[in-house]
């Protein structure tokens, strides 16, 4: 006789904006709040690539001539397009994931979201 297991189980949690307290989406499953958990870090952190890649970029242009100051953000630039790299290759893996379990683009267990 099969079990079902707990991430299986049906337990709503709804997410809270914490700035208005309005729900944003309610999920149903262990696996959907997994699902939300991992757009929100990716979106973080392509957000956070934006910004660093701004900041290297103004950084390089202001340096004028400086070399130590053109190294430093040379080495800015270089670490935040690996931090790109490190955020496209988890969107890359999360997709390969979700093709090779056979679940598809959107966020079943989801109320209230749009899919990443």
């Amino acid at each position: 006789m099969l079990k079902t297991a707990h991430a299986q189980t049906s337990v709503p949690v709804t997410v809270v904006d914490p700035f208005s307290g309005s729900p944003i989406a309610t999920a149903g499953t262990l696996a959907a709040i997994f699902g939300v958990v991992m757009n929100l870090v990716i979106g973080v952190g392509i957000a956070l690539t934006v910004i660093f890649l701004g900041i290297a970029g103004i950084e390089h242009i202001t340096a004028k001539g400086d070399t130590k100051k053109a190294a430093s953000a040379r080495t800015a630039l270089t670490n935040a397009l690996i931090g790109f790299l490190i955020v496209v290759g988890a969107i890359t893996i999360k997709i390969i994931a979700q093709n090779v379990v056979g679940i598809s683009g959107t966020n079943s267990g989801i109320s209230g979201i749009t899919p990443f």
